[in-house]
């Protein structure tokens, strides 16, 4: 049974009306994608930051903790005691403060990166939305949230640095 001129025109309408679906449905996939796979790479470099911060701590106590038991054990009237505990304590403070240099370097790299992540991000909000994917515009590097939960990875390398420097500074200078 041949199709009637108007049935044939619904058809082509239906073909192309399922053809912009499709269309629509792949570039929403693909949207969805861009947005989890810049997802992953950002809960990837907040990782890296708490691991970079984890072992600066660990480390750090160490190296504290081995400065603290020098600076008790030290007897001026005992040379060999002392001439190896001055080597270690002059040691310690610049090894605490090569770790925090590094440890900060590596932390401004993330927090760089995690911007420019952040940022790609936002760039992809207004399509996300219009998608109807629900994505909250505010996820970005501009939003005080993000700039305050960035602070103990910036303030902490810095702390130990100054702290080192402060230490290694004062026994320099003789005082106790």
């Amino acid at each position: 049974m041949p199709l009637s001129a108007a049935d044939e025109a619904r058809l082509k309408e239906l073909a192309t009306e399922v053809s912009a679906l499709k269309n629509s449905l792949a570039a929403n996939t693909n949207l969805k994608d861009r947005l989890a796979r810049l997802d992953g790479h950002i809960r990837f470099e907040f990782d890296l930051t708490a691991q970079r911060l984890t072992y600066l701590a660990i480390s750090e106590s160490f190296l504290f903790s081995a400065y603290t038991v020098i600076q008790a054990n030290y007897d001026p009237t005992k040379f060999v005691n002392n001439v190896y505990l001055q080597r270690v304590a002059f040691i310690l403070p610049i090894l605490g403060v090569a770790l925090a240099a590094a440890a900060l370097i590596a932390v401004i790299g993330a927090i760089s990166m995690t911007r420019i992540l952040k940022d790609e991000r936002g760039a992809l909000n207004g399509q996300s939305q219009a998608a109807g994917l629900g994505v909250d515009n505010r996820i970005n590097s501009s939003c005080w949230q993000h700039k305050a939960g960035l602070v103990p990875a910036a303030v902490l390398p810095l702390a130990f640095l100054f702290g080192w420097l402060y230490i290694y500074l004062r026994w320099q200078w003789g005082a106790p």
